[in-house]
């Protein structure tokens, strides 16, 4: 499974690693459980970490996850609700292109990082 996700206890925090395309569920289940909490929890933001830093995917690929990722972007919990903080970890130059790309294509600027402690980092200092 390219996608697995986590709320860290305690915190408004998603973290999503993804490896490969997310397929249409996969994504509707990330959003799923992001609506859920959201619900569950009452809190005014969530913040949703990407970690890309392990993406490897062929020219063809790329842009098939493209396109998958700009349409899911666009859902009731997607990256483009006013609810989440979208910030990704990338790791590798394709992983840098593919959020350039998204950012380019849902006209949009999130954090972007290297390792995911400094996007926690970043993160916990919103919270405090």
């Amino acid at each position: 499974m390219p996608v697995m996700f986590h709320f860290q206890p305690f915190e408004p925090i998603m973290i999503v690693r993804t490896s490969g395309i997310v397929t249409t569920e996969e994504g509707k289940a990330v959003f799923h459980a992001t609506m859920e909490y959201l619900e569950t929890t009452r809190v005014p933001h969530l913040y949703r970490v990407g970690d890309i830093s392990q993406l490897v995917m062929s020219d063809d690929d790329f842009e098939k996850a493209i396109h998958q990722a700009v349409v899911t972007f666009r859902n009731k919990g997607g990256a483009t609700d006013p609810r989440i903080v979208p910030i990704s970890v990338v790791g590798n130059a394709r992983s840098i292109a593919f959020v350039n790309e998204i950012q380019r294509r849902c006209n949009m600027k999130y954090p972007v990082f290297y390792s995911m402690g400094d996007a926690l980092k970043y993160v916990r200092t919103l919270l405090d």
